[in-house]
């Protein structure tokens, strides 16, 4: 894997991300590197329920199965499925 580090002053750096105050008067390292496996990003019932807990869109939760891992992906296609049908 190809790293790149290059050193320079913080308040420069500063301009780009956000950096702590200490950091704006001194020489400070930088590493970039790829990104290798990031995780999909997958919902559980539970979760769901503890970010949605008291809102308007609560009863959304209802299109997953329980106790298995969903992406959001699956989610869309079924609530999808659920309201482009013409009754």
């Amino acid at each position: 894997m190809e790293a790149v580090h290059q050193v320079m002053e913080g308040k420069v750096l500063s301009q780009v991300i956000t950096l702590p105050k200490s950091f704006h008067n001194v020489m400070v390292e930088v590493t970039v590197a790829p990104v290798v496996n990031i995780p999909e990003q997958s919902l559980t019932r539970n979760k769901l329920r503890n970010q949605l807990g008291g809102s308007n869109t609560e009863s959304l939760s209802g299109v997953l199965r329980s106790s298995e891992h969903i992406t959001l992906e699956e989610i869309r296609a079924e609530r999808r499925i659920k309201y482009e049908r013409v009754d």
